[in-house]
């Protein structure tokens, strides 16, 4: 049960992820078609940095607080993030106002 419930799991992570990345070229290159290649690369490094740091934070963070620190730090940063998500769709919404 666990190892099925772990694949379908990796499976929505999986097209979420691929959804995730194709929204996010579509949004840079349609808000700044003259810098697209910078704001592109910008994107993808920070996907590398988070690639290359997220497992050793995890580690540490397991190391210190066990199995469920991981889990309660990333959903804090979610929270903490909450208020930069809201700014940012208005902006979009202004920007896609302003298109019209």
């Amino acid at each position: 049960m666990f190892v099925g419930l772990s694949f379908l799991a990796q499976t929505f992570g999986g097209i979420g992820a691929g959804l995730n990345s194709t929204c996010a070229m579509a949004i840079i290159t349609s808000f700044f078609p003259e810098e697209k290649e910078l704001y592109i690369g910008i994107l993808e490094a920070g996907i590398g940095v988070g690639l290359l740091v997220g497992p050793l934070l995890g580690a540490f963070l397991y190391s210190i607080g066990g199995y469920i620190l991981p889990f309660w730090t990333v959903a804090g940063i979610c929270l903490a993030l909450y208020p930069l998500l809201i700014h940012t769709i208005k902006f979009i919404q202004m920007k896609e106002d302003s298109y019209i």
